[in-house]
């Protein structure tokens, strides 16, 4: 069988997305100690979800960084990948749950650098400039 990996970039994130769910995800690991130390039921589950995500999110960084042609964004895209690695690290051994089979981290260059679909516009639409500020000089009759 074909080994399919369904996290390179069929969907395009923004940057600000990635920070939003980046920040979603940290303070989730909140709630996931919190209920796994209650002894919640069925938390399990929902765990090795929040595992999936965590993938997920590292999966779309790591794209947006093969993609992105700005520095400084490239610079705060690794730090929050760096960040949701140790996360993934910290989720595994203190809280007990594993990477799901058939579940991998990208590595860089896996997504070919390539533009993602649907985001990108080829030419820059401009607005028709004003015709006020010629006639600015000029006096109305």
């Amino acid at each position: 069988m074909e080994e399919k990996n369904e996290q390179t970039c069929c969907h395009a994130c923004t940057y600000l997305g990635l920070h939003e769910w980046y920040k979603s995800a940290i303070e989730k690991l909140g709630w996931m100690v919190i209920k796994k130390n209650d002894g919640c039921e069925g938390i399990e589950h929902k765990l090795s979800n929040y595992i999936c995500k965590l993938v997920c999110l590292y999966n779309a960084l790591q794209c947006k960084i093969d993609c992105i042609k700005c520095p400084e964004k490239k610079c705060d895209l690794e730090i929050m990948k760096r960040r949701v690695d140790i996360i993934l690290t910290h989720a595994q051994t203190d809280l007990g749950v594993a990477i799901p089979v058939g579940l991998k981290k990208l590595q860089p260059g896996d997504c070919g650098g390539k533009k993602q679909s649907g985001g990108s516009r080829k030419k820059q639409i401009t607005r028709p400039r004003s015709r006020s500020r010629s006639r600015k000089s000029g006096s109305r009759k």
